[in-house]
């Protein structure tokens, strides 16, 4: 996988406040004792069992609602169906609101019948049932991480953006050039990158280029003595050194 350096940075930065890592000036510096880590990670028979838990839960409800007999794979395909066609309204659901839009509001490709119990389910846990809920809550974030991972581009998107002109301006031709520090310049080029594989025309006008020259210029003139630790943020402090 090519993870974005700031989704990086995010993580380690996540690790050193949990004490798993420890950040040295610009370096991260893993734990002698963070193998006791691996310890705490949740063994995939221990996810699945959660998981069975909370669809036999679920099980229960809708046979009772609904008068007819699921089985344990329809209901899970029930269930991460409606979560993958509405993740934007579940995600609301869990981080703020604590209600569900009505049922006219969700994208369906299952029975309405099915979908609106469902619904009703989801607000009873949250209301009564804190154990379910909380692995509903996990199944759902987990559900959004797979769906970024499986992602693809459609290629109607992708159409639309040939066409389409990006002009750079004088800072994010300085992080490409690599006379910025590294975290604005890895950034600016993992942009680059993406804006030139879905066929973005990538341009710079004739005034950002005289900007970023006068500036190349000016450095043969502001030459400072700074120590060579100090970390300066001045494209002329960074083509010095």
């Amino acid at each position: 996988m090519k993870i974005p350096l700031h989704t990086i940075r995010t993580i380690l930065d996540r690790l050193v406040r949990n004490k798993w890592v420890v950040k040295e000036k610009e370096r991260y510096k893993i734990e002698e004792d963070c193998v006791e880590y691996l310890d705490v990670l949740k063994k995939e028979d221990d996810v699945q069992r959660r998981v069975n838990e909370l669809l036999k839960d679920l099980i229960q409800f809708l046979n009772e609602q609904l008068n007819k007999f699921l089985d344990i794979t329809q209901t899970r395909t029930l269930l991460l169906t409606f979560v993958h066609r509405n993740i934007e309204p579940v995600l609301e659901f869990l981080s703020r609101s604590g209600v569900l839009p009505d049922i006219e509001c969700f994208e369906s490709k299952i029975d309405r019948e099915d979908e609106r119990y469902l619904i009703e389910y989801i607000q009873i846990i949250k209301q009564r049932k804190s154990h379910e809920y909380k692995i509903l809550k996990e199944l759902i974030l987990g559900s959004l991480i797979s769906l970024v991972f499986r992602f693809d581009t459609p290629s109607k998107i992708t159409e639309k953006f040939k066409r389409c002109q990006v002009f750079l301006d004088t800072n994010i031709l300085f992080s490409l050039l690599g006379v910025h520090f590294k975290e604005f310049s890895e950034p600016a080029k993992e942009l680059f990158e993406l804006l030139k594989k879905y066929s973005f025309e990538i341009k710079v006008f004739d005034f950002t280029v005289n900007e970023a020259t006068r500036v190349l210029n000016s450095c043969t003139r502001d030459r400072r003595p700074y120590p060579s630790e100090m970390k300066i943020n001045s494209v002329c402090a960074n083509l010095e050194k």
